[in-house]
């Protein structure tokens, strides 16, 4: 177990432009007082600063002003103090993003390398080593933070305030949109995850074991516990989530149709021009009373009266709801003019 890294200075339980201060001051007078080596090299220097602003605080060299983010809010910060170049000593709010006493062109070039600029704020997204990917090196990172007992911020994915084994289940599941027991996070678990874990020939060893190594719970090795996690989440030879998402969400779709139908042929129109209105007031009604069970039975999302005028504004799946609500909006079009043909009435 590593000692915990003090993330604050100052007695105020929040990481501020005081601490950031204090810190820089402890880099130029050369401190080596042991609470400013936040990275735990035993100097005390520039890399603390960098672990202060990108592991401690979550942002960017650059972020003057602490708000998370890079931006041209941070330029009209600095510019304000009126020390660019001046060889006046300089804050981080000032200018003096590189901890060496001044602002200087050689902030800016230290800002603009990281990155950061305008793109928004970093948040927990689960890609510790910042190459846009979620890979192995992220998972790794996140499990070794675990096993070590890191109170790291930026590895509580789930902002429960402790980096335990739920925040590994948070990135596979929720950021990486895959299964306990995907060894080689190819998006599915199937038997090629044994393959990849068994060539490490670690299991019951008491070796340390990364994820694609058979640690699928956090506790550092791979041993019997680490297959019970996987089977316990249940997506052995299930195929992609994906995948599992859009089939369900052709089911839902379907029966929004069908639904569509049974409520249209039972409705009494008296003004065609006017029947989208009761199409929907009848429609909602049917869902209210009907469709819950038949969701149900489905184990579909289900519908409250008050949570949506329509079915498939609500009761269509994730990133293909808007296709499915204009597809059934369509064909309810169709069955609308459908309706005027049959009655010899035609929309105004």
């Amino acid at each position: 177990m590593v000692r915990s890294v003090t993330r604050r200075f100052q007695p105020e339980r929040c990481l501020d432009q005081d601490d950031i201060n204090l810190l820089t001051d402890a880099i130029v007078n050369e401190s080596q007082l042991v609470r400013f080596d936040l990275d735990l090299d035993g100097t005390v220097n520039a890399t603390d600063l960098n672990f202060w602003i990108k592991d401690l605080r979550n942002t960017y060299i650059g972020d003057a002003n602490l708000d998370g983010e890079f931006s041209s809010s941070d330029f009209v910060e600095i510019f304000v103090s009126a020390k660019f170049e001046t060889g006046e000593r300089a804050q981080w709010s000032e200018g003096d993003w590189n901890a060496d006493g001044y602002f200087t062109t050689s902030d800016f070039v230290a800002a603009f390398q990281e990155g950061g600029y305008e793109i928004g704020p970093l948040g927990n997204n689960g890609d510790f080593n910042r190459n846009g990917v979620l890979d192995q090196d992220d998972i790794n990172l996140l499990t070794d933070a675990i096993v070590n007992e890191s109170q790291l911020v930026r590895f509580d994915l789930d902002l429960d305030g402790t980096v335990n084994a739920t925040d590994l289940n948070f990135w596979i599941k929720d950021l990486r949109n895959t299964y306990i027991g995907d060894a080689n996070l190819d998006g599915e678990f199937s038997s090629s995850d044994f393959v990849e874990i068994f060539v490490s020939a670690k299991f019951e060893t008491g070796e340390r074991a990364q994820w694609s190594e058979g640690d699928w719970n956090a506790d550092g090795i791979f041993s019997t516990s680490d297959l019970v996690a996987a089977f316990v989440d249940g997506g052995f030879e299930f195929g992609p989530k994906a995948a599992i998402e859009v089939e369900r969400g052709i089911e839902a779709f379907g029966i929004a149709v069908i639904d569509r139908l049974r409520v249209f042929e039972n409705l009494e129109l008296e003004d065609v021009s006017t029947n989208q209105n009761e199409l929907n007031e009848a429609f909602r009604k049917y869902n209210r009373d009907e469709f819950a069970d038949s969701a149900q039975a489905r184990e579909l999302p289900q519908v409250t009266d008050d949570e949506s005028r329509t079915f498939p504004q609500k009761n269509t799946l994730g990133s293909i709801d808007a296709v499915f609500t204009s597809d059934v909006l369509w064909i309810e079009e169709k069955l609308i003019e459908e309706f005027a043909l049959k009655t010899g009435r035609r929309k105004k």
